[in-house]
């Protein structure tokens, strides 16, 4: 049975908004690597003030919302996070507008940087929303309770929805073929995956595919924000609501009704181990074979 967790409303808005500004930093980050100062329409010097002025806005954001806020601190803290995070955002834009760069292509690259910025500042992010709510990793989201079980049950239940997930999927695209006369084209995850011609490139899109992504999103979505809403007496809310967005974040129609359900399913081993670890060994258990099974057989139904 799944304990009552103490997150805050703050903490997690707190958590939302520094994940958010980390993102923006990431495609601060991408925008310098794509720079191209032959297409600019500045100056490269005025080009990296920006990005410089940009970048301290953006972590000027994160400092403040790093401490808890109370009624007392409100104004001091939220109102700069506020300003400070806006102001990087149109820096930002201002940036990109005269930097060259165009087109949206999906490449190695990008996704390493997107990933980083997501996944990877969720990592370190979730620990410190766990410790400042006076927890650890282990009591925060149960890794102590029964952790040989609840890793065995969340493989088997990763690798038992693969069938699942994959006859879900080419329903999907069948169904939309059929009757609405619809391609239905795969995440660009997928696309990126299948570009990466280098043992380098190949390992470090497996780490992000079976360690980030799923220690960072069911941290996210089955650690925090699915007990936080079951809380307050809406378990069915709670159940979907995740799914939803879990399903939505991966940016695809044709995965998105099967990401969905397995998200569902993921939060129910969550409410009966009590222990995440039963969900993340799931979630990279699943990842894990769609990412070998790109490369052996060049089939997948949708990783990440």
């Amino acid at each position: 049975m799944l304990t009552e967790k103490p997150w805050r409303a703050e903490a997690i808005v707190r958590l939302l908004a520094a994940m958010f500004t980390c993102m923006m930093l990431g495609s601060l980050v991408l925008l310098v690597i794509r720079f191209n100062p032959a297409a600019a329409t500045i100056s490269a010097t005025i080009f990296y003030s920006i990005v410089v002025a940009a970048a301290a806005c953006l972590l000027g954001a994160i400092a403040f919302v790093a401490r808890p806020w109370s009624l007392d601190n409100f104004k001091s803290r939220a109102a700069p996070a506020v300003v400070c995070l806006y102001l990087g955002i149109a820096i930002l834009g201002f940036a990109q507008n005269y930097s060259g760069v165009t087109g949206k292509e999906a490449t190695i690259t990008g996704m390493l940087a997107s990933t980083l910025s997501f996944q990877g500042a969720a990592i370190p992010l979730l620990w410190v929303f766990v410790r400042q709510h006076g927890a650890n990793l282990r009591s925060g989201f149960g890794f102590g309770e029964h952790p040989r079980h609840a890793m065995l049950l969340g493989a088997t239940v990763g690798l038992a929805f693969i069938p699942v997930g994959l006859g879900l999927q080419y329903g999907i695209a069948f169904l939309a073929k059929q009757c609405f006369g619809l391609e239905l084209g795969e995440q660009n995850a997928v696309t990126i995956l299948r570009l990466a011609d280098s043992w380098t490139d190949r390992i470090a899109l497996g780490v992000v595919t079976m360690i980030l992504a799923p220690l960072a999103e069911e941290g996210l979505f089955r650690g925090v924000l699915f007990p936080f809403i079951r809380r307050w007496g809406w378990p069915q809310a709670a159940l979907w609501s995740t799914a939803v967005v879990f399903a939505l974040i991966h940016f695809n129609t044709l995965s998105f009704f099967p990401l969905m359900i397995f998200a569902v399913v993921l939060a129910k081993v969550y409410e009966k181990t009590n222990n995440l670890l039963a969900c993340i060994v799931g979630h990279a258990a699943f990842n894990c074979f769609n990412y070998v099974m790109l490369f052996v057989t060049n089939t997948s139904s949708q990783p990440q």
